[in-house]
């Protein structure tokens, strides 16, 4: 009887030690597959920040000029000579109407009264 007891106890023991065994395996194996998952993450992030540099190079307006010289196109930059400066306010300044053609100083009053930055509005008797 006490061999039987023996055997029980020894078999519970051997059981019970392969179970933990085989947690203590999938712990290291899960261990591993997370690592392993990590280095992925790491590698796309770096990834991402190569890829997002070169989007951001490839349409920077430095980038862009060069490829337009680089192809021979006709376009080119332009000279401080060719860049044309608006003038003030004076620009649109009040042209004189001949008085046959009314229609068209009406059009031209109320076009320059849009643009114009400080528009007083006027009551003027008939």
């Amino acid at each position: 009887m006490n061999l039987i007891k023996f055997a029980k106890i020894l078999s519970w023991v051997t059981i019970l030690s392969l179970i933990s065994i085989h947690q203590q395996m999938q712990i290291f194996g899960l261990a591993y597959q997370g690592k392993v998952k990590e280095q992925k993450i790491k590698n796309l992030v770096e990834d991402n920040g190569l890829l997002t540099y070169k989007i951001l190079s490839l349409t920077s307006a430095h980038h862009l000029g060069d490829k337009i010289l680089v192809e021979n196109s006709k376009m080119e930059f332009l000279d401080p000579g060719h860049v044309i400066h608006p003038g003030g306010a004076g620009m649109f300044a009040k042209q004189e109407v001949p008085e046959g053609d009314q229609s068209a100083k009406g059009k031209t009053s109320s076009l320059l009264s849009l643009l114009s930055l400080n528009a007083r509005a006027e009551a003027k008797p008939r």
